[in-house]
């Protein structure tokens, strides 16, 4: 645990993560765990998600990243795949794109294997130029050479390898064998090789060169080249050269035919969008596309919308083209066909869309990768939902438990922060629906009578949020105050000042008190209008929802409170200096940075900044360094 997180925000956060935990799907994948500042550690690949993300907290993992876990781990964020062999590509795509700190094993790709084709060179002196041959790699070299993979695993490979050699007729000998062989060898005479290491093969880099589109998935130009050379030969009376073109032709049809093979996830820059929707609920999950690979992915999600879906949709693939327009790329793969008015407006809106191309794929590499963010999205949805509907039913047993006459959907939490009784701050925190609203947080600055004193703080707190309930009929459903019955009557003696019966404005406020262990008491709710006591029981949902909404207060009073000392510590050193009024500290703060800055610099620095002369920049001087003077 780092020293800025508290306990209370630590709690929180394992909570969250074990919640993520339980929601992952039971099928294939990868998972991206992140850090609290926002960064990728590491990259896994799963058969079943939940399963092998659930056994790094069982303790048998060794390794000392997994140690560490509670200290590092912030999120779990997943993608879902059709297969373990999608898994292992993507996890080598985003392996490479992210460079996870604790990947050290997969970085440099020495765990994948690769099929390495040199290029015919028919000028060269050495035999093993003019004739090149494929072979299996594993770490791919900057040698000019072309490189295929990685393949999810060694029989992929071979499988592909063996029909490369037989189809198209390429050396299979090693380098020193080409070069001292005298007579042709078994593969020759089997009809499965032209035996250059005895005899000269003016076809060989076309061989090579049709290899390669091969190779590159290229099936479509490949196969009319293909049938043109057939035609040519058998045109020109050279029948065996075209029956070999014909077996070769027959050949590549059938395993074009056969998808199973083609395991890839694409091979063009697209941002693919995959669509869900249940209801008046949508979501949109974004899989950018580039050179092949999967490099990032983004979830939008809308509720409770009433629009078409071809118009949601649109709003999403426009919006999403606005933010990444800098990087637009060749294809937008679509689930269903958008007006040709949307097309054209999100075209028109931004220079660099001009190029996009809108598609529906309906087969192919294009057609799987955009299932695969179909799936995705529809397990998202059913998460949420299932999250939605989870935290429903903790309302309502929050209600059930404190006998309200309605579902608490609006809790605002009160905590008072403050050191020495200076700086006091107040914080308001807001969960609608059991989600925190953070654009509902308010900080409140106690005066200075009542600084240091947290009942006082917490009557003018309420006092100032009733007083504006009042005046816009915002009074939330349930106001929960940390502490037990003393503060429980701090807070009721505000309605009472106001008049103010809490039936008639649909609200209740309801205190927190803590565990007393010396006395045998859990944590549990506190009311005194009735006067009651509520125990929390242990693992129940209501206690979580409490205990975060609590844990959430503590830390938003807590970060308030330290900025506003930061600020005073500021002001108390350059407030003293005469001459310096509050447009110059500005610009000093501005120009420096900080306040350390300005304290390390010396006079001629602090000339550099817009505003201070040399006698005010002595003045600052002498100011902060007594001890020159």
């Amino acid at each position: 645990m780092t020293p800025l997180e508290s306990p209370q925000d630590r709690e929180t956060r394992l909570r969250n993560i074990r919640e993520r935990v339980e929601a992952l799907p039971l099928s294939p994948g990868c998972y991206l765990m992140r850090s609290r500042d926002g960064t990728i550690f590491y990259i896994g690949k799963a058969t079943r998600l939940k399963e092998r993300v659930r056994s790094y907290f069982s303790g048998s993992d060794t390794r000392a990243f997994v140690q560490r876990l509670d200290d590092l781990l912030a999120d779990i964020e997943y993608l879902e795949t059709s297969t373990p062999h999608d898994a292992l590509i993507l996890e080598r795509s985003l392996i490479q794109q992210h460079k996870p700190k604790f990947n050290v094993r997969l970085k440099d790709d020495s765990n994948y294997i690769h099929l390495r084709l040199a290029k015919a060179n028919t000028n060269a002196t050495r035999k093993r130029d003019v004739y090149p041959r494929l072979e299996v790699v594993r770490r791919p070299k900057s040698d000019g050479a072309l490189y295929f993979g990685p393949f999810p695993n060694a029989r992929a490979l071979r499988r592909t390898l063996e029909f490369a050699n037989r189809t198209f007729l390429l050396r299979t000998c090693r380098d020193h064998v080409l070069e001292n062989r005298t007579r042709p060898c078994l593969q020759a005479q089997i009809g499965r090789c032209a035996a250059p290491c005895v005899r000269d093969i003016d076809d060989y880099a076309d061989q090579v060169r049709d290899l390669t589109m091969f190779l590159r998935r290229e099936s479509k130009p490949l196969l009319e080249k293909l049938t043109q050379d057939m035609w040519q030969a058998a045109n020109e009376e050279r029948y065996e050269r075209a029956a070999k073109l014909r077996d070769q032709i027959e050949a590549l049809q059938s395993l074009f035919r056969d998808k199973r093979t083609l395991d890839v996830h694409g091979t063009q820059h697209a941002d693919v969008f995959g669509f869900a929707r249940n209801a008046g609920r949508v979501h949109v999950v974004i899989l950018s596309m580039r050179s092949g690979t999967v490099v990032h992915t983004e979830h939008v999600s809308i509720e409770d919308s009433p629009l078409p879906k071809t118009r949601l949709l649109s709003m999403v693939v426009e919006s999403w083209c606005k933010a990444n327009s800098d990087d637009a790329p060749q294809w937008v793969l679509l689930p269903f066909e958008l007006s040709q008015e949307d097309q054209r407006f999100i075209k028109s809106e931004h220079s660099r869309s001009q190029k996009l191309k809108f598609k529906v794929p309906k087969r192919g590499p294009q057609k799987r990768i955009l299932d695969l963010a179909h799936r995705n999205a529809v397990l998202a949805l059913q998460q949420n939902e299932a999250k939605q509907n989870e935290r429903e039913q903790t309302l309502q047993e929050l209600q059930e438990l404190l006998h309200l006459d309605r579902v608490p959907r609006r809790i605002e939490c009160y905590d008072i922060s403050t050191f020495q009784g200076r700086d006091t701050k107040a914080s308001q925190v807001v969960f609608v629906e059991g989600i925190p609203a953070k654009n509902d947080y308010r900080s409140y600055t106690i005066s200075t009578h009542n600084a240091g004193d947290d009942f006082s703080s917490l009557k003018e707190v309420l006092r100032r949020r009733i007083q504006r309930a009042l005046k816009e009929d915002s009074f939330p459903d349930l106001f929960l105050i940390d502490g037990g019955r003393p503060q429980m009557r701090a807070v009721l003696t505000i309605f009472e000042e106001q008049r103010i019966e809490m039936s008639a404005v649909g609200t209740h406020v309801i205190g927190i008190a803590k565990a007393r262990k010396h006395l045998g008491t859990d944590e549990r709710l506190v009311s005194l209008n009735p006067d009651c006591t509520y125990p929390l029981k242990q693992r129940s949902k209501v206690r979580y929802l409490i205990e975060r909404i609590r844990d959430e207060a503590h830390r938003f009073a807590i970060h308030q409170h330290r900025r506003a000392r930061a600020k005073s510590s500021q002001k108390s050193l350059l407030d003293s200096i005469q001459g310096l009024g509050p447009a110059k500290r500005k610009a000093l703060l501005k120009h420096f940075g900080s306040l350390a800055s300005i304290q390390n610099a010396n006079r001629e620095t602090l000339e550099t900044c817009p505003g201070i002369g040399p006698r005010l920049a002595k003045e600052i001087h002498d100011s902060l360094h007594p001890k020159a003077c």
